[in-house]
């Protein structure tokens, strides 16, 4: 959450360029892949995520995007029960995330329920606010299914 140029331009940029790369190789290896990624809302914006799915690599596959939403005081509880459990989410305290004045205002800035060009990519909205991890798989797999 501390993010700097050197950062966005070779770690957080990059890390996106390998998470395909790895992707296509174990779809040519016939794997399900799972791309579990952060996309902001200037991401979605700019059509980087639009691009990111739309690749060449990607092509032969059926591609599905599962936009999650969170309710903020739910997120903020869930990240803390995390934080107490394990000590290691807990290192991301130093950027604010275990306050909740803090908290709320990253997530406003950064987790848009509906951020501009979402619409434009075929996608499932699943608010996890009030559903179990079962339910929440459910509705996954159903969407991919159908």
């Amino acid at each position: 959450a501390n993010r700097n140029a050197f950062y966005i331009r070779h770690a957080n940029q990059q890390s996106y360029l390998v998470a395909a790369r790895f992707a296509q190789r174990n779809l040519e290896m016939g794997k399900v892949v799972v791309i579990d990624a952060y996309f902001g809302p200037e991401q979605f914006e700019r059509g980087t995520v639009k691009t990111f799915i739309d690749q060449p690599a990607f092509a032969p596959y059926p591609r599905h995007l599962i936009y999650f939403n969170v309710e903020a005081r739910v997120a903020f509880e869930r990240w803390k029960a995390r934080a107490d459990k394990d000590p290691e989410s807990n290192l991301r305290a130093s950027s604010g995330y275990l306050v909740w004045e803090t908290f709320l205002e990253l997530t406003e800035r950064r987790q848009i329920l509906n951020p501009k060009g979402l619409d434009t990519i075929p996608h499932l909205r699943l608010d996890t606010s009030h559903l179990s991890i079962e339910e929440t798989l459910a509705a996954c797999f159903q969407y991919i299914q159908s």
